[in-house]
């Protein structure tokens, strides 16, 4: 029963886990950059907020859409 019980909890971790988001809303700031909470974590979400400009965002890899 703990082996059933495991197994299910990491299924439902590693499909939370790997949902990779392709693009990001980002607004822009009072210094002319465009703002967005991504992901940055490898393994595990982990959200940060990162400004650039447009051609910033494509550098890192990022697609951004502007509100």
């Amino acid at each position: 029963m703990k082996k059933f019980i495991a197994t299910i909890c990491l299924s439902v971790m590693s499909a939370t886990t790997f949902a990779i988001t392709d693009s990001y809303v980002a607004r822009l700031n009072e210094e002319g950059k465009y703002c967005a909470k991504v992901n940055v974590g490898i393994v595990t979400p982990y959200f940060k907020t990162k400004c650039y400009t447009l051609e910033g965002w494509e550098e890192h890899g990022f697609k951004v859409e502007t509100k």
